[in-house]
């Protein structure tokens, strides 16, 4: 059986991340940002000796469970790994029709992410609507980038979903090409963290494990 004594806590590591930035600070050579969730290293808070395995690699079933902002933040995380310079989840609200920003140099993309457990009906096209209509406004944004418009979803889109893709030049992604990209790309599930919770406050210990945002 596992103890208590066998793991460092939270507060622990965290001092211990506070201490190494602190040291860097005193160098004038070199910089210490703020803390964020990729300086933190998921399998440190395994017991000593005990090696757990804390940051699975997504399957397609766990995709298919994830939560409408946990998708937001897969798609983001699958995004990065295919080698975007930037990639961001636009906020919660106010987004202007687009989920997720993913540019490299000139290049970029504009996707609407939505994510379904109803695998009986397909996803509608106002997916279509929502980032075509949104185009203007992250064209604006970044001046200069040629984007493409993709909708993604972990389930299918219906037929007047494609037939109006396929008029307004947007590209689809369903739950098979998914399953393609994760035999390609490992996405974990820190990764996915890395795009949801990029600011820290006295809430963050709370809002990461609630359980109905982590329902992989």
């Amino acid at each position: 059986m596992v103890t208590a004594k066998e793991f460092d806590t939270f507060d622990v590591n965290l001092h211990r991340l506070l201490e190494y930035k602190r040291e860097l600070a005193k160098d004038m050579l070199n910089g210490a940002g703020d803390i964020n969730l990729r300086d933190f290293k998921i399998e440190a808070l395994a017991p000593v000796g005990k090696p757990m395995n804390l940051d699975p690699i997504l399957t397609l079933a766990d995709v298919q469970a994830l939560s409408p902002r946990y998708f937001e933040g897969f798609t983001a995380a699958l995004w990065e790994t295919q080698g975007y310079t930037l990639v961001y989840k636009t906020p919660d609200s106010g987004d202007d029709g687009v989920d997720v920003v993913a540019i490299t140099g000139n290049e970029g993309c504009l996707i609407q992410a939505k994510s379904t457990s109803n695998t009986a009906k397909g996803v509608s096209w106002d997916a279509i609507k929502d980032v075509v209509t949104g185009e203007a406004s992250y064209k604006r944004r970044h001046p200069g980038v040629q984007f493409k418009l993709l909708c993604i979803t972990n389930q299918y889109f219906n037929s007047n979903a494609k037939e109006q893709a396929q008029m307004n030049n947007v590209q689809l992604i369903d739950r098979d090409n998914i399953k393609m990209f994760l035999t390609e790309h490992q996405i974990r599930r820190s990764d996915i963290d890395q795009h949801l919770f990029t600011n820290w406050n006295t809430n963050y210990s709370m809002e990461i494990l609630k359980e109905e945002e982590f329902n992989v």
